[in-house]
């Protein structure tokens, strides 16, 4: 049985695995839309570290003017900006979303939650737990949070790293899932992992590992054609970037093909 869907638990959701985008209770709908990148950027730094930065690093990384006075009236702005908004959006006319200690900055704990954090939260259950059932089903639930690239469609240079990281644990999580589907999984839980699969390949095009198990999976339920396109579909984004597989991937058709 799959988890319900958990409900909003605070009054501002932000979302940064895929496009940075601002939710609030009560409301379906984003809000925010006329915020400048700047403003979203600003948000997506504090979301990437949510113990919270001071106003050096901040600067730093939005590559703000390096005269102090300066980086406090961008930053009081940036502060202004994102208060205008959410109090507006959520009816709290005294809230503060930003939360101050001198010069460090944080998303608010009560008034702020992200799915970043709740990615995070699920990779941590699944590494800690030894419990078979209960491990497979954070990782479900952190590929749910995991929407596309973090901050996607930002030019945000310090991001880099960080979108990295994050596209590989996504990517590694439905790996997981995968190789359940492969040795223990029942055939529902083959389709489920082939479903994942083919949205972690979209996301990231060239991980030859989440190929090789959609290759596997798909061989094991007689698709021998799907397999083919699938070792296709890996030959050419590899050979976008001037690559070729893995001759252990190769070796899946071959196998396949001798037998």
């Amino acid at each position: 049985v799959k988890p319900e869907e958990p409900q909003q638990a605070k009054p501002v959701h932000l979302n940064v695995l895929g496009p940075v985008t601002l939710y609030v209770q009560g409301n379906p709908e984003p809000v925010g839309g006329g915020l400048r990148d700047e403003v979203r950027e600003f948000l997506a730094l504090l979301a990437a570290h949510p113990t919270g930065l001071i106003a050096d690093d901040i600067a730093r990384s939005l590559r703000l003017s390096d005269n102090p006075d300066h980086v406090a009236r961008d930053l009081k702005n940036l502060r202004r900006a994102v208060r205008r908004v959410l109090r507006a959006a959520t009816g709290w006319s005294r809230a503060e979303f930003i939360q101050m200690h001198g010069e460090l900055h944080k998303l608010h704990p009560s008034m702020v939650e992200t799915d970043l954090a709740a990615f995070t939260q699920a990779l941590h259950e699944a590494a800690t737990t030894t419990h078979t059932p209960q491990r497979l089903s954070a990782l479900r639930r952190a590929v749910e949070h995991y929407h596309g690239p973090f901050a996607h469609g930002g030019d945000y240079p310090w991001s880099d790293s960080v979108r990295a990281s994050l596209a590989s644990k996504a990517a590694d999580a439905v790996a997981a899932l995968a190789h359940h589907a492969e040795h223990t999984g029942t055939r529902q839980d083959a389709d489920d992992a082939l479903a994942l699969l083919e949205k972690a390949i979209t996301l990231s095009p060239t991980h030859e590992l989440l190929y090789q198990h959609a290759i596997r999976l798909h061989q094991a339920a007689g698709r021998h054609d799907t397999a083919r396109h699938t070792f296709t579909l890996l030959e050419r984004n590899l050979k976008e970037l001037g690559l070729e597989p893995d001759p252990a991937t190769r070796a899946l058709l071959t196998t396949r093909t001798r037998s």
